[in-house]
């Protein structure tokens, strides 16, 4: 009896030492494909025909989440070389950013929406800001409104240390920090923190991602060439058409010593029949101090162009473009001619290709998120379903296709600063 009332009193020890309520921690690593189905998106309009998509922004938020951010909503475009005209079909929709995790079945779950706001508390709309921070685009809606705070989100940075969330768009083109509730509580954008010749951006043409160092600073990415360029067909205006902009901002000063950009080129037309004018950078995301990963797509006439590179800033060779280099030689950066560049010795960020991502499941590669050194996350833009539309007579094509989110892994580890 004795001997059993010892093992009793060591087995009742034992079980007081251990916390019971304490979790126990998955150790989950995505991996393969993932699928968000029609039926679990969200309803967005009355006719209960279009759902919640157009996911632009995307970061990893540990085990089996991620967050995505929606663009400014579904429409219809009309492109033309600079400018266009745009109609909103539900003029309603605010942006909004998802929490999303990822089931052992492949699927995907959504687990919170939160809707921007601006400072006042009120609903953002997906119109653009009035002049100057509007795009060179005409809205056709009869109840356009233009607010201050309107946005049209393009990435998406979740910062844990600081429980916030960064976020780029393409009218300012912005930098906006907002809460966790979505509350949209600061902006830097054009004579308001960074130089304004991005206020020179063509329609659809501004920051299309977003990258955050730890130390401070903050990255945004054009997706089209700015308006800087000659107005001939010569060939220094096909050849600068290639050139997009990473724009750097220290978050701590704000000034001009602190307001450079590096110069970014795509492809030629001669890499893949793809002319430059259709061919945008997606989405940024930080390796570390002098290492990015960029995406590079563009599809036209069943040529199709889906690139994932890595980018370095060589500090003896990339040009650093400060806020005086606007008016180098009485020129824009975007009209230097090939001697001008030469003799200036301005030169772009330096490309690696690590994938080509056409064959894969996703179109429209306008997202990335870093899960660790070896494997990285994309989630397709599916333009909330929308395949075609007619402006003019506002009617469109609908594919009730599944969003796909695929991870991806590298075949050499990236050198990632740790956070």
């Amino acid at each position: 009896m004795y001997k059993k009332n010892i093992i009793l009193f060591i087995f009742i020890v034992l079980l007081s030492s251990c916390d019971v309520t304490e979790p126990i921690v998955e150790n989950y690593s995505p991996e393969g494909t993932y699928h968000l189905s029609w039926e679990d998106l969200t309803t967005i309009d009355k006719s209960k025909d279009l759902k919640i998509g157009g996911f632009t922004g995307l970061t990893y938020a540990g085990r089996r989440n991620f967050y995505a951010i929606t663009s400014r909503g579904p429409s219809i475009e009309e492109f033309k070389v600079e400018n266009g005209n745009s109609y909103l079909i539900e003029p309603d929709y605010s942006p909004r950013i998802l929490l999303l995790e990822l089931q052992d079945d492949k699927s995907i779950k959504i687990i919170n929406e939160t809707q921007l706001t601006n400072p006042f508390e009120e609903l953002v709309k997906g119109f653009s800001p009035p002049s100057p921070y509007n795009s060179n685009e005409t809205f056709l809606n009869d109840n356009a409104s233009f607010d201050d705070w309107n946005i049209d989100p393009s990435g998406l940075y979740f910062d844990i240390n600081e429980n916030l969330f960064w976020i780029c768009d393409k009218y300012g083109p912005t930098f906006f920090q907002a809460t966790r509730e979505g509350k949209l509580v600061t902006r830097i954008r054009p004579n308001e923190g960074f130089r304004n010749t991005y206020l020179k951006r063509r329609m659809d043409g501004g920051f299309n991602g977003i990258a955050f160092n730890p130390e401070g600073k903050i990255y945004g990415i054009t997706k089209r060439v700015l308006n800087n360029l000659p107005d001939d067909t010569s060939d220094l205006s096909t050849l600068n058409k290639r050139m997009r902009r990473l724009q750097v901002q220290n978050l701590d000063v704000l000034n001009i010593e602190t307001d450079v950009c590096y110069l970014y080129y795509v492809e030629p037309e001669e890499f893949d029949g793809l002319e430059p004018d259709n061919v945008f950078l997606g989405d940024i995301a930080f390796v570390n101090d002098t290492t990015f990963l960029v995406t590079e797509y563009g599809e036209l006439n069943g040529v199709k162009r889906s690139l994932l590179y890595k980018i370095n800033i060589d500090p003896e060779q990339t040009f650093e473009a400060k806020l005086g280099h606007e008016a180098l030689r009485s020129k824009t950066i975007e009209t230097l001619t090939e001697t001008d560049r030469d003799e200036l010795n301005i030169k772009p960020v330096i490309k690696t290709l690590l994938l080509d991502l056409k064959n894969s499941e996703i179109k429209n590669p306008e997202s990335i998120a870093i899960i660790n050194e070896n494997k990285i996350a994309i989630i397709d833009n599916n333009k909330f379903g929308i395949t075609s539309g007619n402006i003019s007579s506002k009617s469109y094509s609908l594919d009730k296709k599944s969003i796909t989110l695929q991870v991806f892994n590298l075949e050499k580890p990236l050198n990632i600063e740790k956070k």
